[in-house]
């Protein structure tokens, strides 16, 4: 979403452009990472949230909100590695 918020540790990363360049690292080739969701629930109908692990490049667990825009396509509100 336009206003997605990321939050890994560090000071809090606001907005898409910001979230982008944090992420950047995940271009590279070498890079991987899984996803594997252990929970997803539903907090509204156009809301909700997900817990997991992650694998690959680096290891742990993820939170993620999703939220569904205007045209009904699910976003990343919120995304946390804990």
């Amino acid at each position: 979403t336009p206003n997605a918020l990321y939050y890994n540790h560090k000071p809090l990363v606001i907005g898409t452009e910001a979230i982008a360049e944090e992420y950047s690292y995940m271009n590279r080739p070498e890079y991987s990472l899984l996803l594997t969701p252990l929970a997803v629930e539903m907090v509204s109908t156009d809301l909700a949230f997900e817990i997991g692990q992650c694998a690959g490049s680096y290891s742990g667990k993820y939170v993620l909100v999703w939220q569904k825009n205007a045209e009904e396509v699910w976003q990343v509100l919120f995304d946390s590695n804990i």
